[in-house]
Parts: C-alpha cells; structure tokens; sequence
C-alpha cells in the first residue's frame, strides 16, 4: 500500500497540474466485431457484383457520329454495325494507333484503318468510314486516339458537337472518360460498353479470363483517374 501510494503521488501531482487526464476507452466486443466483418464482406459483395457493369457503362447521347476504337474483336465489329445502322448515324470514325503485330504484313499498318476495312467489308459505305490513326505511344494509347480524333476534328469546317464511342467492355469507363480529357467542351460524348463474350460478364469473378480483364481494367482506371497527367500533345 505505501508503495502505490508513493506511486500514486506523482500522478496526482500531474493531473493537478493538468499534465495528465483520465479518459475512458470503449472497446468492441466479439459481437461488434462480428458485425463489422459481415458488413465488410455484405459491402465487398456488391462490390465484386457490381465492377464489371461500372466499368462497362452503355450511355449514348443524341448524334449522328459513332466512333470505334479499331482494336475491338470481329464481334463487336458487328455489333458496331447494328448500332450504326439501328441509330441513323451518318457517320463512322474509326480511331487506333500502329498494329502490334503484322504491321510488315498488313496494308493497313494501324487498328484505325484495318478497323474501317473491316466495316467496309461488312458492308458500311465506303464514304460513311473514316480511319483516324494516331501515333505509336509507349503509354496512354488510348489518350493518344482521343487526341488524334481531337486534331482531325479541329481541322473541320463545321466541328462536331457530339458523338458515341464504341468500345469493348471494361475498357468502357476509362475511355469514356480520357476522350473527355482530350476533348474538353468541343464535344457531348457518350460511350456504348460492348458486351465482352470472352466472359460471363454477369459473373466475371467465375473466369480467370474475366477476372484478368476486370481486375486489370479496374486498375488501369485508378491509374487513369487519380494518377494520369494529360501530357502536353499538340
């Protein structure tokens, strides 16, 4: 007793002087606990059930421009096709930078003009096709079409005010958004998320297919959202 008495004395001191002060702490119990982890997992469910249809947003606006970005696969080329069709567009601008393979092989040389080869021989007009090429980027190729549209669309008598970019799944949001980057007010644009057929899309964590492309996608969004500098391209 004397010694926690000589313990105490020095504490009492302190808190007289206000150097110290009592504080009640709460703590969870295994119940709260529990809770927190059952909303933690309920929260990261609808997460994982929900990513794949962020990321693949279908929101068209009113236009009679549809522009394709020319790496999609041969099926979304045909759905390009309905769309264009079904939508009374006038035209359709077809954007990609150099082949990555075949280019020594190929007369087209980039995805832009193979793509509007491809829609040509589907049977799209000749005259309602434009391949709009962008330059070989280590990076930010994706930027880099948006900005090649921008120039070639800067270079027009009579600018368009709006269009609808037609991509591959996923890959939807981040495009939708870094053409808006490159754009700025020039255009209303809207974005058309093709469904990708290479996975359930409904149950993408189901495939190591789909959760390459959705996680990969997922973190090639952030990247672009919270990380990506637009470089200073003419």
């Amino acid at each position: 007793m004397c010694h926690e008495t000589r313990m105490q004395r020095p504490i009492n001191i302190l808190t007289r002087l206000r150097f110290l002060r009592r504080k009640e702490r709460y703590s969870l119990t295994v119940s709260g606990w529990g809770i927190i982890l059952v909303l933690l997992l309920a929260i990261s469910a609808l997460v994982v059930h929900n990513l794949n249809s962020f990321l693949s947003p279908v929101r068209p606006v009113k236009s009679d421009v549809l522009v394709v970005e020319g790496w999609v696969p041969d099926y979304a080329f045909h759905q390009a096709i309905h769309d264009f069709r079904a939508g009374r567009y006038r035209m359709i601008l077809v954007t990609g930078g150099p082949l990555e393979k075949g280019f020594f092989l190929s007369q087209y040389k980039s995805e832009a003009r193979l793509g509007a080869a491809t829609l040509i021989a589907q049977g799209v007009g000749r005259d309602s096709v434009t391949a709009i090429p962008s330059p070989f980027v280590i990076k930010d190729r994706t930027y880099e079409s948006a900005l090649a549209l921008r120039r070639w669309i800067d270079s027009l008598h009579a600018p368009i005010s709006s269009f609808n970019i037609f991509t591959l799944g996923a890959h939807g949001r981040r495009t939708w958004m870094l053409f808006n980057e490159a754009l700025g007010d020039r255009s209303r644009i809207g974005i058309i998320s093709a469904v990708d057929s290479s996975f359930d899309s409904r149950h993408w964590w189901t495939s190591s297919q789909g959760v390459r492309i959705v996680i990969d996608e997922s973190i090639a969004y952030l990247y672009a959202k919270l990380l990506f500098h637009p470089p200073n391209r003419n």
